[in-house]
C-alpha cells in the first residue's frame, strides 16, 4: 500500500480545469477494444465533473507502456488488473480509490478466481498435481484469472507448470475453451464466471467439460478451481490532487448500473476499494511481478535468504574451528576452507546490506520472542535504539488497542502456516500510536522447529488517514459534513432490514427548506451556506442516536427515524423538527427565519423498496408545500393507488 501523503496538487485550480486528465487503461485485449470498453467512462466523468475533462488512454504490457506512463506521471488515474496494480503500488506509484463490481450471469461479482477444466471424459485430471507433463492452454501469462491464480494453486500442490507442463498462450479466454473442446490440449485455464457467460451467450454445454480441482466458496455460485481475489481497481497516480481524487471517487460511486458507461464496461458500478493483500501474497508465493527472480526487492531478498543467514553464521564458526585443526594437516583443506569462508563472507555482507539499508523496519527474535536484533529503519520508525530493545519482548510496542484474541489468532497462524500478515496499531517510544503493515515469518530448523522469527513492517499511518479522508469525502456532503446520497442509500437498506427484524416502523422524511432561496439571493451564498450548516446541526440535535440525517444537495435533507413504535411517535418527532428549524438564525447580526416542508414515507406501512420510499417521501413533501408549508405530510399508499 502506498501513502496518500505523497499526493500533491498537480496544478492550480484554473489549470486543472483547462488540462485533460488522462486515465490509463490496461489494454489486454487490444487498444481499440479498451477504448470501446472504457471510453464512455470518460464521457460520464466529463458530464459529472464539468468543466474538468477526462480522456481514456489505452496502454499495453508490451514495452511496459502503462507502467512507464505511470512512473513518468503522464497519467492522473489508472484502471488495471489487480496483479499489475500491486506492482505499481509496491513501486510507490499509485493508490486504489475504488473497486469495480461486475455483472455475472448469476448476479453481482466483486471478486473472481480461476477455473481449470478439461473435456468431460478426462477422469484422470482431478487436481493441479494431475496436470504434470500435460499440455495446458492459457490466455496469457499476464492474465490474473487465466494464469497467475492457477499457478499459485499448482505450486501449493507441488507442481510448477512453468517447468513441468507445456504451456500454450491463446491470447483470449474464449479461444482456450473452444480449443479444449476441439481436443487441442489436455486442460485449459480461464477466469472464473467465463464458462457461465459462454453458456448463457454462446450456448456452451457445460456438461461437455470437467472442472479440475473444483472448490466452493460461500456466496460465489460459479465454477471455481482457485481462491478468490478482488476485482480490478480504479487507482489514483501519486501526485494527483487529493480533492480531485475524492470528486472522481464520488462520481464513480454514483455511476448508475444502466448507464452507457457501465454497460459498455460490462460492470454494475464501483464500490469502496477492496483489500488487495491476497494479490500481494499470490505474487510473492508464485515469484511473479516485483517478486520475480529478475529484480528481487530488499524485502523479498530478506524473506528469501534470511533462513540461510543463521546457518551461514554457524557454518563460518565451524569452518574457522575446522581450519585451525586442519591447517596443520593439509594445505588443501586450508585452501578449501578459505574459499568457503570468502563465499560465506560475500553472502553475509549481502544479508547485512539488506538488513541495514531496507526501508522497512526489521526485527529478529529468538523462538521465545526475545529480540535479537533490529535494523536502522526500526529505530527511525519506533524511536527505540537497538540497545534499548535487544533482549526485550516486542510487547513493549503494543498500544493496547488490540484485544488478547487478536494476538492469539496471530500466533496460531504463525504456528500453523509459518507466516502472518496484517495491520497492527503499535506505540512509539514517545507514546505516539501508529499503524503498521506487518509481516512475521518463522525461520525453521532442519528438524522443523522454529529458531527465529523475523518481523518486517512499514508505517502506513498517513495512508490510513488519507484513505479515511477519501472515504469520508465520498460519503459525506462537503459543506455540512452530513452523509450524502451514497451513504444514505446504504443506511436506508440497513434501516429497512432493522425494521423487518425488530418489527418496528421506519420513517423516511424528505425535507425542503421554505424561504431559503430568498435568503441565499438577498444575503449571498456565504450566508446561505452558513445557514445550511446550522440547519443540518439542528436536525442532528432533533434525532436519537440510531437515526440519520443526510443532505441530498441544495436545501434538501432526508431523515431516517428507526425503531419507531407507532405513527404517533413519528408525528411528535416531526413537530420537534419543524419547531427547531423555524427558530431564528443569528448570522452577522441578522435574525433570519425559514421553515421547512416535510414529506414522510412510513415503512412497512408503505412496503416499497428504498428508491420508491424516497420518491414517495418527496411526493408527500410537495404536498406539504402546496398546503401551506411549515408542515409535514405522510404518504398514504392507498391514496397513491387511487385513480
Amino acid at each position: 500500500m502506498l501513502a496518500l501523503a505523497l499526493l500533491a496538487p498537480i496544478s492550480a485550480s484554473a489549470q486543472k480545469q483547462a488540462e485533460t486528465l488522462r486515465i490509463g487503461v490496461l489494454a489486454y485485449m487490444g487498444k481499440e477494444s479498451a477504448l470501446q470498453h472504457w471510453g464512455p467512462h470518460a464521457d460520464y466523468l466529463n458530464a459529472s465533473l464539468a468543466p474538468l475533462r477526462f480522456e481514456i488512454v489505452p496502454l499495453g504490457y508490451e514495452g511496459d507502456e502503462l507502467t512507464k506512463a505511470v512512473a513518468n506521471r503522464e497519467l492522473a488515474f489508472v484502471i488495471t488488473n489487480p496483479g499489475h496494480y500491486i506492482e505499481l503500488e509496491l513501486a510507490d506509484h499509485v493508490t486504489r480509490i475504488a473497486t469495480r463490481r461486475m455483472i455475472g450471469p448469476k448476479g453481482l461479482l466483486d471478486r473472481f478466481g480461476g477455473t481449470a477444466f478439461a473435456r468431460a471424459e478426462r477422469a484422470d485430471l482431478s487436481d493441479y498435481a494431475s496436470l504434470r507433463g500435460k499440455k495446458i492452454l492459457i490466455p496469457s501469462t499476464s492474465s490474473l484469472g487465466g494464469w497467475q491464480v492457477h499457478l499459485r494453486e499448482a505450486l501449493a500442490q507441488g507442481l510448477d507448470p512453468r517447468k513441468e507442463c507445456t504451456l500454450i498462450k491463446m491470447d483470449d479466454h474464449k479461444k482456450v475453451v473452444r480449443a479444449i473442446l476441439n481436443g487441442e490440449a489436455d486442460a485449459g485455464f480461464v477466469r472464473s464466471d467465463l464458462l457461465e457467460q459462454m453458456a448463457s451467450k454462446d450456448k456452451l454445454e457445460l456438461g461437455r467439460l470437467r472442472i479440475i480441482n473444483q472448490r466452493r466458496e460461500p456466496g460465489y455460485d460459479y465454477l471455481l478451481s482457485t481462491r478468490l481475489y478482488p476485482e480490478w481497481p480504479f487507482a489514483v497516480v501519486n501526485g494527483t490532487d487529493l480533492d480531485l481524487a475524492a470528486r472522481v471517487l464520488e462520481a464513480l460511486l454514483r455511476l448508475p448500473p444502466d448507464s452507457k458507461a457501465a454497460r459498455a464496461a460490462g460492470i454494475h458500478g464501483w464500490t469502496i476499494p477492496a483489500h488487495y493483500h491476497s494479490i500481494t501474497d499470490l505474487l510473492r508465493e508464485s515469484g511473479l511481478g516485483p517478486f520475480s527472480e529478475k529484480e528481487p526487492s530488499f524485502r523479498l531478498m530478506l524473506e528469501r535468504y534470511w533462513p540461510g543467514f543463521t546457518s551461514i553464521l554457524s557454518l563460518i564458526v565451524l569452518v574457522l574451528l575446522a581450519g585451525l585443526v586442519h591447517i596443520l594437516r593439509s594445505r588443501t583443506a586450508l585452501q578449501i576452507s578459505e574459499a568457503l569462508l570468502r563465499n560465506n563472507e560475500r553472502q553475509l555482507r549481502l544479508a547485512a546490506g539488506v538488513f541495514e539499508h531496507a526501508a522497512e523496519g526489521i526485527l529478529i527474535t529468538d523462538d521465545k520472542g526475545n529480540i535479537l536484533d533490529a535494523n536502522t529503519a526500526f529505530t527511525h520508525l519506533t524511536g527505540y535504539r537497538r540497545e534499548e530493545v535487544v533482549g526485550r519482548n516486542p510487547k513493549l510496542l503494543q498500544s493496547g488497542q488490540h484485544p488478547p484474541e487478536f494476538y492469539q489468532a496471530m500466533w496460531e497462524k504463525l504456528r500453523d502456516k509459518g507466516i502472518w500478515r496484517g495491520e497492527v496499531c503499535n506505540k512509539r517510544k514517545n507514546g505516539e500510536t501508529y499503524i503498521e503493515q506487518l509481516t512475521i515469518s518463522a525461520v525453521r530448523t532442519p528438524e522443523g522447529g522454529v529458531s527465529q522469527y523475523i518481523g518486517i513492517f512499514s508505517d502506513i499511518t498517513q495512508l490510513k488517514k488519507h484513505q479515511g479522508e477519501l472515504e469520508f469525502r465520498a460519503h459525506h456532503d462537503a459543506l455540512t459534513q452530513l452523509p450524502n446520497r451514497s451513504l444514505l442509500a446504504d443506511r436506508l437498506l440497513q434501516a429497512q432490514a432493522r425494521a423487518d427484524r425488530n418489527r418496528t416502523l421506519l420513517a423516511v422524511a424528505y425535507l425542503d427548506l421554505d424561504g431559503f432561496k430568498r435568503i441565499n439571493d438577498s444575503f449571498g451564498h456565504e450566508t446561505g451556506d452558513r445557514l445550511l450548516i446550522e440547519a443540518g446541526q439542528r436536525l442532528l440535535a432533533c434525532l436519537r442516536a440510531g437515526d440519520s440525517v443526510a443532505r441530498l444537495g441544495g436545501d434538501e435533507f432526508v431523515l431516517l427515524l428507526t425503531d419507531l413504535p407507532s405513527r404517533t411517535e413519528c408525528e411528535n418527532a416531526m413537530r420537534r423538527v419543524l419547531a427547531s428549524i423555524a427558530e431564528p438564525y443569528l448570522l452577522d447580526g441578522d435574525a433570519l427565519k425559514i421553515s421547512t416542508s416535510i414529506g414522510i414515507a412510513l415503512y412497512p406501512y408503505d412496503p416499497a423498496d428504498p428508491d420508491t420510499l424516497l420518491r414517495h417521501a418527496d411526493q408527500a413533501m410537495y404536498q406539504a408545500k402546496q398546503t401551506g408549508k411549515n408542515r409535514f405530510c405522510i404518504h398514504e399508499p392507498e391514496a397513491a393507488k387511487a385513480p
